[in-house]
């Protein structure tokens, strides 16, 4: 079934609070896309700006609190929605990363040609990832993880714990343990979510100041799967069955491109910008490039400064694709 492409219109074309379109009067002085459901996207091409305020010739000089900050909300990883242009990801994967480290009843194979760590048969196995050293202290907000089976593997198959192993601003990484950050309950099923957010540290704190980490898996394989494998040189009673853990993302908070903290920096952005009624320029027009394609629960947003403008409006330069979800029974 196909249905046409239509242009963003109307009320739908506007990044609102509710019913209202001024930003400068809205609750938080913010506003969002609506809601985009299942079998509907938006293709956006770009974002339009309305300003009005006493003397915007003032906005042109930089201000450390954001002017205007733009956040595009995206599925980063499978249940995981945050905002690519304001997280750095860190991904632990590949050949490289599973076999330096150390590991206990895990091997690091290619299985549907993806790098793998997979058991060597039932019982306990574990593996720690090197350790990673950062240039400079970030803060870890996030985390996603790549098993290799499905959600749907039944329970009784395995379980697994996942954490991240921390060391923060002033800790001499060589002279002892850093403070463990918790990704998993102790024993994780197949079938629970694979992310976790709002990392803590155990008294509650924010993982912030991190100067090195590494990641940790141990697992309990109650039975293997159907993998199988036969290398030339490997001792006879050693199986390969089991795959597990393909890759660990972290993320990391960043300054986005899309904060804008003057006037200045929104036109030095490739923004087509005009000011309007001279000599005080009392109201602003403006293009911003920000593409993007939105799917269900995805989002694009914007947010004001409180009192910096009289009013403000946004809206969209896009348009909204259909594609009704398939229904093969019959309900009659």
């Amino acid at each position: 079934m196909i249905i046409d492409r239509m242009p963003l219109a109307g009320r739908a074309a506007y990044l609102g609070d509710g019913d209202s379109i001024n930003l400068a009067a809205a609750a938080d002085q913010s506003g969002r896309t609506d809601e985009i459901l299942e079998g509907q996207s938006y293709e956006i091409a770009g974002l339009s700006l309305y300003l009005e305020g006493d003397d915007l010739l003032a906005l042109y000089a930089r201000d450390d609190k954001p002017l205007i900050q733009v956040a595009v909300i995206k599925e980063m990883f499978p249940g995981l929605f945050a905002d690519p242009n304001a997280h750095r990801v860190h991904t632990v994967a590949g050949f490289e990363d599973l076999r330096r480290g150390t590991r206990a009843g895990l091997r690091a194979l290619e299985v549907d040609g993806i790098p793998t760590l997979v058991a060597t048969g039932t019982g306990k196995s574990g593996w720690r990832s090197a350790i990673y050293r950062m240039p400079h202290a970030i803060t870890l907000s996030d985390a996603a993880w790549d098993m290799a089976v499905s959600r749907l593997t039944p329970a009784d198959t395995f379980t697994y714990s996942l954490s991240v192993e921390v060391w923060v601003s002033g800790q001499d990484i060589e002279a002892g343990p850093g403070t463990m950050v918790a990704l998993t309950p102790p024993d994780a099923s197949p079938g629970q979510a694979r992310l976790a957010t709002g990392l803590t540290l155990p008294d509650g704190s924010p993982v912030d100041k991190v100067i090195a980490y590494r990641v940790l898996l141990s697992a309990e394989v109650f039975h293997d799967t159907l993998l199988s494998e036969r290398h030339v040189g490997l001792p006879s009673d050693e199986s390969l069955g089991c795959p597990l853990l393909r890759a660990v993302h972290l993320l990391e908070p960043t300054v986005s491109s899309l904060d804008f903290h003057s006037l200045h920096e929104i036109e030095a952005a490739g923004a087509q910008a005009r000011l309007l009624d001279p000599p005080k320029f009392t109201r602003m027009i403006a293009s911003l490039d920000v593409p993007a394609t939105l799917n269900r629960k995805e989002r694009m947003q914007i947010r004001v400064r409180k009192d910096a403008f009289k009013r403000a409006e946004a809206w969209l330069d896009g348009e909204v694709r259909l594609r009704p979800p398939l229904v093969d029974t019959d309900p009659g």
